[in-house]
């Protein structure tokens, strides 16, 4: 799955399946490729915070890739800065 997702040249990729297989990883690591170009925003939602706050969620996945690549958490907001 993460490779199909991230070598779709799509504008909009619409991807679906079971837990595990890597989704939110894809999701998360997609606008990796874009940190360098000056302005450029992202946004990633969820139905509700409980699903980025729970442990194992969306949070704790972003801090893996993020924090490599040199990005800033600032919680309250639950925004990253590169």
């Amino acid at each position: 799955f993460q490779k199909k997702f991230l070598s779709s040249k799509a504008d909009i990729a619409i991807g679906g399946s079971a837990a595990g297989v890597g989704k939110t990883w894809a999701l998360l690591a997609d606008p990796l490729r874009a940190i360098h170009v000056p302005k450029f925003t992202g946004t990633i939602f969820r139905r509700n915070t409980t699903q980025v706050r729970n442990p194992g969620g969306l949070l704790d996945a972003s801090r893996e890739l993020y924090m490599i690549a040199g990005g800033q958490l600032k919680e309250t907001t639950l925004d990253w800065q590169f």
